[in-house]
């Protein structure tokens, strides 16, 4: 029995170590997107439409906040 728990424990260790590192890389590549985001608004080269169409993992709502963030005076 004190084998099966153990082998258990270490199992539930695993998969919760695997789903942290996939949040990990989710927040990654969030703060990727809102970083692409801030450069293409900066360029005046994009719509925050197209640049939804190019950074999926970004709301309309979250691109408006990054826009008022980058045309806040300095």
């Amino acid at each position: 029995y004190e084998e099966i728990l153990a082998t258990h424990i270490i199992s539930e260790k695993r998969e919760a170590r695997q789903e942290g590192e996939k949040v990990g890389e989710k927040i990654g590549e969030k703060k990727n997107a809102r970083q692409a985001a801030e450069r293409m608004i900066r360029s005046g080269k994009f719509t925050l439409d197209e640049i939804r169409e190019y950074l999926p993992l970004l709301s309309i709502k979250e691109l408006k906040e990054i826009e008022a963030k980058v045309k806040q005076p300095a």
